[in-house]
């Protein structure tokens, strides 16, 4: 019953992800509630069709542990062996939608090199059935360096402390580019973020 469930609300989500932004920062640092309630209005309106057969409750008792670890491990500088292999060890197989998957894996490979860190802000949840819980959210940044050169040059020297190799001119030249663009991406992520948790762990992700 709970792969049919996850596999339904999951089809929901793919139906209805068209593009909505959602300010982060109005929402929670500022006290403007607008989007955050148009945020809760929209998987209310997922979820309502299920209320008929199982028990949906909206909860703030709901453990998000597993989405703090995956924010945590995303936020982790890529290791020399990562470098060298030329790939990251974390699993995006969780992550849904083709654009996020896109964006997390950008993030990961270059944001911990420097000096980004992803955090998860919840907005809203649920209990759905017995043991699937839907939690939305947003995700915030920190920053060492507010400038993407002064971001770039922390990831060229962390890259060369890592590996001992020196990072060449034209990988510079690429690696500016990519920062600025990372940089870019992290200044304007304003979308919903939906975790679907069965058992408490992480069953997919999705982004609105």
């Amino acid at each position: 019953m709970k792969k049919i469930l996850c596999f339904v609300l999951t089809a929901l989500f793919i139906l209805n992800s068209t593009a909505y932004a959602y300010d982060a920062y109005s929402v929670f640092f500022t006290g403007h509630n607008t989007e955050a309630q148009k945020g809760i209005i929209y998987i209310d309106k997922i979820l309502k069709p299920f209320a008929d057969r199982y028990v949906v409750e909206k909860t703030r008792d709901i453990d998000i542990s597993e989405i703090d670890k995956f924010y945590e491990e995303l936020s982790k500088p890529l290791t020399v062996d990562e470098l060298d292999n030329g790939k990251s060890d974390f699993d995006f197989s969780k992550v849904a939608s083709t654009e996020l998957k896109r964006k997390t894996e950008f993030f990961k490979t270059l944001g911990g090199l420097s000096g980004y860190k992803a955090e998860f802000v919840p907005l809203v949840s649920y209990k759905v059935y017995r043991n699937i819980s839907v939690v939305g959210g947003f995700t915030v940044y920190e920053k060492t360096h507010t400038d993407p050169y002064e971001a770039y040059w922390q990831c060229v020297c962390t890259i060369e402390d890592l590996t001992k190799e020196i990072v060449n001119y034209n990988a510079r030249i690429k690696l500016v580019e990519k920062v600025r663009n990372l940089n870019d991406m992290i200044d304007n992520d304003n979308s919903l973020k939906i975790f679907i948790l069965v058992d408490g762990k992480i069953n997919s992700v999705w982004e609105k």
